[in-house]
């Protein structure tokens, strides 16, 4: 089992993500996410902080998915298709992904027949 994470910078994309994954019959759990430019957005220490209220109030934000993901087949499709959706090698910032071996799980929907 494998747990892929994707950070997704472009919120724009989020609904198209969302179904590449339903359309490959993968889950996804979408959680609120701040990196480090987020800190740093509004930071002394910037020196290209912007002053006006407006846009030095607003934090860049992400939006980070995990998938829980049986089959390492399933996994590199996932990663063709979301390569593919959102350039991530050819469009830096837009989103970051990386995959993790999943030891054990409880709870929630997988489908333990596969394993």
């Amino acid at each position: 089992m494998y747990a892929l994470f994707l950070v997704l910078n472009d919120l724009e994309k989020l609904d198209e993500v969302m179904e590449s994954l339903y359309a490959l019959e993968l889950g996804a759990t979408a959680m609120d996410s701040l990196g480090m430019s987020a800190i740093l957005h509004n930071s002394p220490l910037n020196p290209h902080k912007i002053e006006n209220d407006i846009i030095s109030n607003s934090t860049p934000q992400s939006k980070t998915l995990v998938s829980i993901i049986n089959d390492e087949k399933k996994v590199d499709e996932a990663i063709t298709q979301l390569n593919s959706l959102l350039k991530i090698d050819d469009e830096p910032g837009t989103a970051f992904l990386f995959v993790l071996p999943v030891l054990r799980t409880s709870g929630g929907v997988i489908d333990k027949d596969i394993l």
